[in-house]
């Protein structure tokens, strides 16, 4: 091993490490933001409908603060008042039981989107106590 390959490799190692401490530090306070809609507080499917769930009470109690949110991580072109107004519509709602999904899952079908005709509703949703009362 040349002399400069080895300082090639440390340095990178260096910068690494910093590169990591840097998001970590950076990161966690943003992650940990109370009273701000979260992008993610953990990984894996098992955070998934907590999450959900706490940030659909987020956005009834502050619809300014989850279009803001929703602007910043998807980049989205559409306007920020055509999204307030979407949120604040009283027949828009957010919840984490599927609600009239069946309609879109047979029209789907019509038109060769799904290959297989759903019976009924159950029978593209795992059976969850979240969507118990879904449709």
């Amino acid at each position: 091993m040349t002399r400069a390959s080895f300082f090639g490799r440390r340095s990178l190692a260096a910068l690494l490490a910093a590169a990591l401490a840097a998001a970590s530090v950076f990161a966690t306070p943003a992650a940990r933001a109370e009273g701000r809609i979260r992008i993610a507080e953990q990984f894996g499917i098992v955070y998934l409908l907590l999450n959900v769930a706490r940030d659909q009470h987020l956005i009834e109690q502050n619809p300014d603060g989850a279009v803001d949110a929703y602007l910043r991580v998807n980049h989205s072109k559409a306007g920020r008042a055509l999204l307030l107004n979407i949120v604040k519509d009283p027949q828009v709602q957010f919840k984490i039981a599927p609600q009239n999904t069946f309609a879109l899952a047979q029209f789907m079908h019509r038109v060769g989107a799904i290959r297989n005709e759903p019976k009924t509703w159950r029978d593209y949703f795992f059976d969850d106590p979240a969507t118990a009362q879904g449709s």
